[in-house]
C-alpha cells in the first residue's frame, strides 16, 4: 500500500511541476471510457 501511496504522490507532483507528457493526448491515444466507468470496471473490485 505504501508503494501505491508514494507512486500516487509522485504522479501529483509531476503534474504540478509543469509536467508536459512524452505523447500528448489526440482522438487516437484518448479512450471513450469515462473516469467513473473505469473506476468501476477496475478499480470498485478490488476494493
Amino acid at each position: 500500500m505504501e508503494q501505491r501511496c508514494e507512486a500516487l504522490l509522485g504522479v501529483s507532483t509531476g503534474l504540478r511541476g509543469g509536467f508536459v507528457p512524452e505523447r500528448p493526448r489526440s482522438l487516437v491515444s484518448t479512450k471513450p471510457t469515462t473516469l467513473r466507468a473505469w473506476a468501476r470496471q477496475e478499480l470498485a473490485p478490488r476494493l
